[in-house]
């Protein structure tokens, strides 16, 4: 009997010793989850706010967003790239929705005169790099004209 009782001690010591460290585990796990959830409350804040010293002059992208991963992928290539073929080299499908949300958050920034330029219809480059000459709004040769000088003057008959 005294050997029936030691043993049933030393049970109910582990069991009590386990019920003990599943509690502090699951304190822990608490911790952790209550610290992620801050952390992740502080980055949706974060979202929200502009940068630093955010102004039209300055350039200031979020470092990994499509828009980083969009002057990466132009940058390698050194020139003007088609829509598609960006949405191909920075990981995402090439289908309309793609293409459409894309274009436009480039042309957000067209438009603005900041970072990207477009030089054809869906295709698009960097600033840096100067005004293309496929640029519609720049002319081919200093502003000279294929028109003639008298173009537009009524002549009397």
């Amino acid at each position: 009997m005294n050997l029936d009782k030691k043993l049933r001690n030393l049970i109910k010591k582990k069991t009590q010793e386990i019920e003990m460290l599943e509690k502090e585990m699951h304190e822990k796990e608490l911790a952790i989850r209550e610290a992620k959830a801050y952390i992740q409350a502080l980055e949706d804040t974060q979202k929200h706010l502009p940068y630093e010293g955010d102004s039209k002059d300055e350039v200031s992208i979020r470092p990994g967003s499509s828009i980083d991963k969009v002057m990466k992928v132009l940058k390698e290539a050194g020139e003007p790239l088609y829509i598609t073929d960006i949405l191909e080299k920075i990981g995402r499908e090439a289908n309309k929705s793609g293409r459409q949300a894309l274009s436009g958050q480039l042309a957000n920034y067209v438009r603005q005169g900041r970072i990207f330029t477009r030089t054809a219809p869906n295709t698009f480059g960097l600033t840096e790099w100067g005004k293309n000459q496929n640029d519609p709004e720049e002319p081919d040769d200093d502003g000279a004209s294929d028109m003639p000088d008298d173009f537009g003057v009524i002549r009397s008959l």
